[in-house]
């Protein structure tokens, strides 16, 4: 199995959420040997930053974009350019966000919602930042929350089926991990 992630975010966020996302891929990775993850990125970390990450042999970079676009440009055009070249089974958005044109590349996506993404948020910031999670919520076969509350709060928000919605908490790799599996053996 393939699955590619959207890895900027995953990377280079130094926040707790950052750790969360880099821990549970080193676990998951680490559990699937068999399969590949593929962290597409704008730009590369350094070399010294890419050791300490310490991620499993079967992770490796995508750059879909050439150097220098970074924002929406390189996810709206890179990513889904990239997913059918590399075979993708799954394409996972763990910080909110999808590609807007992830339709177009004919996989299963996942996108991670946390509680600081469903916030009020003022200003064209905020506001652009709830549409951009409101259409990733919609596009993608399936939604994780980090909590029940959050489940409800983004089938109310974006009017998405709860069933849809699954409930994973904090660096919960085992049930990421069926949750993968389950995703790619679904037709």
């Amino acid at each position: 199995m393939t699955i590619s992630i959207e890895g900027f975010d995953l990377l280079f966020d130094t926040t707790a959420r950052g750790e969360t996302a880099r821990e549970t891929l080193r676990q998951v990775a680490g559990a699937m040997p068999g399969s590949s993850f593929l962290l597409y990125t704008p730009r590369m970390p350094r070399r010294d930053a890419v050791e300490r990450l310490g991620l499993p042999h079967n992770v490796e970079f995508r750059l879909p974009a050439p150097q220098g676009f970074h924002g929406q440009t390189w996810r709206l055009w890179g990513i889904p350019n990239h997913l059918s070249a590399d075979r993708a089974d799954i394409f996972h958005g763990p910080f909110g966000r999808l590609p807007l044109n992830i339709s177009s590349a004919r996989v299963k996506a996942v996108v991670s919602v946390a509680d600081d993404d469903l916030g009020p948020g003022g200003g064209v910031k905020g506001w652009a930042r709830r549409v951009l999670v409101g259409k990733a919520c919609r596009s993608a076969s399936l939604i994780i929350a980090g909590s029940e509350e959050a489940k409800e709060r983004i089938a109310g928000l974006y009017d998405v089926e709860k069933a849809r919605i699954t409930v994973i908490g904090r660096s919960d790799a085992n049930r990421l991990e069926h949750l993968y599996r389950r995703l790619s053996e679904e037709d």
